[in-house]
This record gives structure tokens, sequence and C-alpha cells, in this order.
């Protein structure tokens, strides 16, 4: 058995059916019945009665059953003891248990590093972590402004039909006795989660420094699109085993450098973009030039954020002209090979006769 999608127009307007159908066999030909029509799609989706029913079927598979498990309790929430140490994001809209003990728990944030307010709070003898960001609130709630305001434009202009499909905005909707209108009750549990995010752990860490190593890991996801971008570890023009692997650590100290010079912005309080930085050091350029029987070096201006590297690594920017001694003697020009006729001959590389 499987559910089939089944689309119907009528009076100028398209519809879709859900089905629960069999398939079998007659006299070795491949039929199909309809056992059941669920209803329409949109109303099954809108009202979450279509979650309802997947969720009733899951109850009689064993594979969904553990799969679903993990999903609400976390792997960690089947074993007494993990044999390492963990620290885990929680899905907030989903798991019941950061919903309802979580996010209801009363008290005081403790104000942390990166513009973070924390709160510990311990779950069947598990240790949580609630953060909030109040700059990312501000954004989240703007950001749902937006989505509501273009939910009461489409339906509005449109109708319920324009909003099948889409997810950001059908989360918003609740459909009653036929009518469709904007749900307030999810909205409030929505805005609940303004700039929020939960962390559950098993470490001995402070509840400001899980926060911050959970967000450090950004760095990890990064450190992957650098080594083939930014670092251009790829593609490796090496034939041999030696001088790849001496290529992929070359790429790896410069990662490094990387990190210690962003260290060093952090603790010096520079707030700058590393991709602006590297944009503006990447415009500081050295320019040789040769003048009255000297040789001199010239630095390019530095523009943007460029000076904040100098400063945070401690090293003097180089001179703006620097000299470099007397210039060298010009190297003489090669005599024309007498043999250069033309073009259409084939030569030798030392110049003899034409071939």
């Amino acid at each position: 058995m499987f559910v089939r999608l089944k689309r119907s127009v009528r009076d100028g307007h398209a519809y879709e059916y859900l089905q629960i159908v069999r398939s079998y066999r007659d006299n070795g030909h491949v039929r199909q019945q309809v056992l059941a029509t669920l209803g329409r799609r949109d109303v099954l989706a809108a009202s979450g009665q279509l979650d309802e029913l997947l969720r009733s079927l899951g109850r009689f598979s064993t594979s969904l059953r553990v799969v679903e498990a993990v999903r609400s309790g976390g792997m960690q929430a089947r074993h007494a003891k993990a044999a390492f140490d963990y620290i885990l994001g929680c899905r907030m809209r989903r798991q019941r248990e950061v919903s309802d003990e979580v996010l209801a728990r009363a008290g005081r944030y403790e104000t942390g590093a990166d513009n973070l307010e924390i709160k510990e709070v311990s779950v069947k003898q598990r240790r949580c972590v609630r953060c909030r960001n109040p700059e990312e609130a501000k954004k989240d709630a703007a950001a749902r402004d937006a989505i509501l305001a273009k939910l009461e434009t489409t339906l509005e202009r449109n109708g319920p039909k324009a909003i099948i499909g889409n997810r950001g905005l059908a989360r918003f909707v609740k459909v009653q006795k036929g009518s469709v209108s904007i749900d307030a009750a999810a909205v409030r549990r929505d805005a609940r989660l303004d700039g929020k995010f939960v962390l559950t752990t098993n470490t001995d860490l402070l509840a400001g420094e899980v926060a911050l190593t959970y967000k450090s890991l950004w760095r990890v996801e990064r450190t992957f699109r650098e080594e083939k971008s930014t670092l251009e570890v790829r593609p490796i023009f090496h034939h041999r085993d030696d001088t790849s692997i001496g290529h992929i650590v070359a790429s790896f100290l410069a990662l490094r450098l990387e990190v210690d010079l962003q260290r060093r912005l952090d603790a010096a309080k520079v707030d700058v973009s590393w991709p602006d930085l590297m944009r503006d050091l990447a415009q500081v350029q050295a320019v040789t030039v040769d003048l009255d029987g000297q040789r001199y070096r010239l630095r390019t201006d530095m523009f943007g954020i460029a000076h904040h590297a100098f400063a945070a690594a401690g090293v003097r920017a180089p001179s703006s002209v620097m000299l470099l001694g007397p210039s060298p003697p010009e190297a003489p020009t090669p005599e024309p090979c007498p043999y250069l006729v033309d073009n259409t001959h084939r030569r030798d590389r030392n110049c003899r006769k034409p071939v």
C-alpha cells in the first residue's frame, strides 16, 4: 500500500487529494484499488491532521518508533552515561522536553560573553543550558513580522491555495470551519523562541563556557570551506605523495596562522569581518622601483581595516618607502640570431641553422 496524490480540476480550480491505494495482481496484470480518500492536501496539512495521522501510524512500526525516540529524547537519553563528552544542540520546536520544561523554567539569566544571556537547567538528571541573544531576538521578531505581513497579503489577494506547500507561511495558519486565518497561538509559540537556543551536555564546563564552545563550532564548518576556497588546497598539481602531503600541511599551517590572528583580534576587541580583512590585506602590495642608480621598495597605501591585522599581531607595518641598495647592473641585451630570417622554419634551441 502507498499514498497517492490525486489531482482534480473543478469549476476552474485545481485541487489535490491524498488517497490510500492498494496494488495487486489480477491475471498477471497490476491493478490498483483506492481504499480511502483522506481529503484535500492543503486542508490536511494546514490543520495538522496529516501529521497526527503519520504519528498514529508510526506507533505500529518498530523502526519509526526507534527513530522518533532518538529524535525526541536525543541519543544521549538512550544511555545512562555516554563514553565521551558532548555538547549537543536541541531542536526546540520538536522536542517537547525543551518547550515544556527547559523554556518554561523561570529565573534570571546570567550575562556571558558575546552578548549572551545564559541560564542552566537540570531536566531528568541531564544538564541543559538555555541561551538567549537579545540582538538575535530582535532579528527573529522582525523576520516573523515580515512573514506575517506577507501571509496576510497573500491570503487577501490570492486566497488559501496560494500558501500550499509553503512551510514558512503554513506554520502560522489555522484552518477552522472552512476558513483560513492566522493562528495567534502559533505566533506566540514562535515568539517564545526568539534569539534562544538550548544545549545539553555532560561536561563539567561552566554554563558560559559550554555556550562559547558550542558557538565556536562554526570555525570547524568554515575550515572545510576555506581549505577549498580561501587557502586553495584544491586542485593539487603534484604527482607524488610526499609533495601532495607537503602542500596540504602548508595549507593547514596557513589556517593555523589565521586562527591565531583571529584570536588576537578578539583579544584586542577588534570586531572585524574576516572576508573584509582579507580583502583589505590583499591590497597591501610591494612595488620595486629603480631610480638614480638605487633600488627602492614601495608599499601601497593601507585601506579599510588592514592596519588592525598588523596591530593585533604586534608587527610594525612596512615603511612606505624602503631603500634596498644600489640597483643591480642591467643584463646585456642578447644579439639577434643571424639565422632568424622568418618564422616559417623550424629551429633548434641553440639558434643553429634552420632545420
